[in-house]
């Protein structure tokens, strides 16, 4: 399963976007606000692997600007460690994988959640060369860890 077939389903993207819009809340709240209208647009660009990072906001590129947005990092760990998941459970909706991790064990969903989390999280703040999301990068995992576990129905 690539990134795209991820967001086949409007929920799964309206599901995305929102976990994106919960951790940039979480992690950079400013940024969230000035974000929030190209969220969309951002899922759209991790899910096909188009999120470039220039150093001015060139969107005839696909570059968002400044390498320290977090943006840039917080979306593509999203599509990415819900995509393993998926993967790695043989589902294909996210509405499948909350059903599956609804019936498993929290500490078993937790394990599973944070295995990935901290893979894709590395791998999109090494990709992004971002100073600042190096800094935020315990924030990042914890938060997007926390906002899985309550869409698997396992947090608070």
């Amino acid at each position: 399963m690539n990134n795209e077939q991820l967001l086949l389903t409007p929920e799964d993207r309206a599901l995305v976007e929102t976990i994106s819009q919960q951790v940039l809340a979480n992690v950079a709240p400013s940024e969230s606000e000035e974000t929030a209208d190209f969220i969309g647009e951002f899922v759209d660009m991790a899910a096909k692997d188009q999120i470039k990072v220039v150093s001015s906001p060139d969107r005839e590129t696909g570059g968002f600007g400044s390498e320290d947005l977090i943006v840039a990092v917080v979306v593509p760990v999203i599509v990415g460690v819900v995509k393993d998941i998926l993967v790695e459970l043989g589902k294909t909706k996210i509405s499948e994988l909350q059903e599956t991790l609804a019936l498993q064990k929290q500490q078993e969903v937790a394990r599973l959640v944070k295995v990935h989390t901290g893979r894709v999280t590395e791998y999109y703040i090494a990709r992004s060369r971002s100073a600042r999301a190096r800094t935020k990068a315990k924030e990042i995992k914890e938060s997007v860890t926390s906002n899985l576990m309550r869409l698997f129905k396992h947090g608070s």
